[in-house]
């Protein structure tokens, strides 16, 4: 069984270091994420079905050619279609609303490059899923809610959008706390 890390495919996250460089804030990211790959290896490694399991970073699929091709598509794609590049512009600027209220920043601190920034990152996201898709992974469990452009996307709500993502599974996974003691709830 292959299990891939999405260490590499959060960098929206980047509007959460407020007060850093970009470039700043991605090198963060990246250490965090390098971090959450060794703990799952040696979760992994310590199991009985360490035999069984090949774990992988995304980042050995984002960086792909195939995978920056289906990226370039879909910005095309998203100059083309004005539905696509509203819900795109939607999708970007829920996650840097959402990343507002959680961090205690006020909205004005983020400027215009901010969000393009975001809309970028998250092309890049969906180019991802995408292109894991297309080479065979077609389940993802997520800590959270899916992303609702994902889901057009699946069900083909983009007229003329070039790539086929009908028959992904998504299982958005909710962690809580119940009396100090944490589980997994399919949502």
């Amino acid at each position: 069984m292959n299990i891939i890390v999405g260490d590499y495919l959060e960098r929206h996250n980047v509007m959460f270091f407020y007060g850093m460089s970009e470039d700043d804030a991605l090198r963060k990211i990246d250490r965090k994420a390098k971090k959450i790959y060794r703990i799952i290896d040696a979760a992994i490694k310590s199991s009985d079905a360490h035999n069984l399991v090949q774990l992988h970073s995304s980042r050995e699929y984002v960086d792909a050619e195939e995978c920056r091709q289906i990226e370039h598509t879909i910005r095309r794609f998203k100059d083309m279609n004005k539905n696509f590049a509203e819900d795109i512009k939607k999708q970007s600027t829920h996650i840097l609303s959402s990343t507002v209220r959680k961090s205690g920043i006020t909205e004005n601190v983020y400027s215009y490059k901010t969000n393009c920034d975001l809309e970028s990152y998250l092309i890049e996201e969906i180019s991802a899923y995408i292109y894991l898709y297309k080479i065979g992974f077609i389940g993802e469990i997520y800590p959270g809610k899916d992303l609702e452009i994902l889901q057009k996307v699946a069900k083909g709500e983009y007229n003329g959008f070039p790539f086929d993502y009908s028959n992904r599974t998504h299982i958005s996974v909710s962690l809580s706390l119940d009396s100090g003691k944490s589980y997994a709830k399919l949502t």
